[in-house]
Formats: C-alpha cells, sequence, structure tokens
C-alpha cells in the first residue's frame, strides 16, 4: 500500500486536468463492466473511490492549489535527469541488436529485458540502470560508436548519478511541501495509481479480446503530459494578417 509521501511524488508533476479527463473515462468504464472488474478483484468502491477523487480534482480547492503550487527545480532536475536517462535506454537499444549478435561473450537480448516497464520511474531507471550496468561494460567498446565515441558505461554512470542526486532532492522537496499542495499532490498520486490498477484488472479480465483489452490505456493522460512538455507555439501571422499589416 503506498503512503501519502509516495503518492504525493506519484502525483507530482501530473497534468492534473489530463487526469481528470482520463479518471472520468476510467471510472465510466469501472460503471459499466463492473461485473467482469468483480471477477478479477477490482470493486465498485475502487471505482467509487476513483470518482471521488476525479471530484477533488476538479474543485475549486484543487485549482487554487495548483495556481500556487511551484513545480520548483527539484521536480525540473528529476524530469530532466529522467529524459537523459530515457534517451540513454533509447540509444543504447539501437545499438543492442547489432552489438549483441557480433559480439562472442553469451550476452543476449534477454540480459537487457524490462526496459519497456519503466515508464517515467524514477526508482525504475534507477533500478534497471543498477541491473544492466555489468553488461554495459562488458559490451563498452563495441557500444562506443552508438554514443558519439564516447564510453557507454561511463555515460550510464552519469546519467545515473545525476538522477540519482535528482530524487534525494525531489524526497526532500515533497516532505517540504505546504498542506494544501501536498493533498493535491497525494490526490493525484492516488487518481494515477487507481487508473493503472483498473487499466490492469481490465486487461486481465477480457484477456484475449483485443478490441476490449485496448480500452483499458491511459492514452489521454499520455497526450496531456505531452502537451505540456511540449506546447504548441503561438500561430504565426498569416498570409492576410501579413497583407492587411503592409496596407
Amino acid at each position: 500500500m503506498s503512503t501519502d509521501a509516495q503518492w504525493a511524488k506519484k502525483g507530482k508533476g501530473q497534468p492534473r486536468l489530463g487526469l481528470v479527463q482520463q479518471g472520468k473515462v476510467s471510472v465510466g468504464l469501472g460503471r459499466e463492466y463492473a461485473t467482469q472488474l468483480a471477477t478479477v478483484g477490482w470493486s465498485t468502491q475502487n471505482t467509487d473511490a476513483m470518482a471521488t477523487a476525479v471530484a477533488e480534482l476538479e474543485s475549486d480547492i484543487s485549482v487554487q492549489a495548483e495556481n500556487r503550487a511551484s513545480q520548483g527545480d527539484a521536480h525540473r532536475g528529476e524530469q530532466a535527469g529522467i529524459d537523459e536517462a530515457k534517451r540513454f535506454l533509447r540509444l543504447l537499444s539501437h545499438a543492442l541488436p547489432a552489438v549483441l549478435r557480433d559480439t562472442s561473450n553469451g550476452l543476449t537480448a534477454s540480459d537487457f529485458a524490462g526496459r519497456g516497464e519503466l515508464a517515467r520511474s524514477t526508482p525504475k531507471i534507477i533500478g534497471y540502470l543498477t541491473k544492466i550496468r555489468p553488461h554495459v561494460a562488458a559490451l563498452d567498446s563495441a557500444l562506443t560508436p552508438a554514443f558519439g565515441g564516447q564510453s557507454a558505461l561511463a555515460q550510464l554512470d552519469r546519467v545515473k548519478s545525476e538522477l540519482d542526486a535528482a530524487d534525494t532532492k525531489q524526497e526532500v522537496s515533497v516532505s517540504a511541501l505546504p498542506a494544501d499542495t501536498a493533498k493535491l499532490y497525494v490526490t493525484k498520486g492516488k487518481l494515477l495509481e487507481a487508473i493503472e490498477d483498473i487499466n490492469h484488472a481490465g486487461k486481465i479480465a477480457f484477456d484475449g479480446d483485443a478490441t476490449m483489452i485496448a480500452l483499458w490505456n491511459k492514452d489521454i493522460l499520455v497526450r496531456a503530459r505531452r502537451a505540456r512538455k511540449n506546447p504548441l507555439p503561438a500561430p504565426g501571422p498569416t498570409a492576410n494578417t501579413e497583407q492587411a499589416t503592409t496596407e
């Protein structure tokens, strides 16, 4: 069971409106498929708790808390560290097939399994980097071209060290949050966890039915995260506007 501190850390940085929209979809699915979900351990009480969290995040109190909340250097630092680690792992995944094929040291793709389960979880990413470090060390010279002539092992150590430091700073900042901000982050964390849990339950309940399994996703939330990370630029002047300006 997660603690308030864990929920706050999970919820901090998540887009409130994206969570609300995704939560409403998940609540709707929970109501519609309550019978099937109950067979795999997801109860109507779980769905009711999600609906309550959605309502809390839509409240004026949550909106005001969000407006006052500062994301802070600690959170930005952790997110930047995650981005760097993900970039390292992306380059590694592109280089591995050829390197493993051409290198005789007994390593296989299964030794690097688990990357797809990391999402943007700092503990999971740190754990995965720790797990694969000996394998990267064994392949370091062969991986060098994929990292611009630099040591892949040195790059791994760098991104892990930066992520470790950012994670520690983030832990301290969460513990020092104002009460209303902490409550907002806890509620967001609880809702996100519930969305993930109901998605797992739905995929178990409808195992083998690809159409039904496709319903249980976080697509709305993922789009909201991307939109906030890469906001659309302000529209430039149109041809008509430019013409009117010169006339």
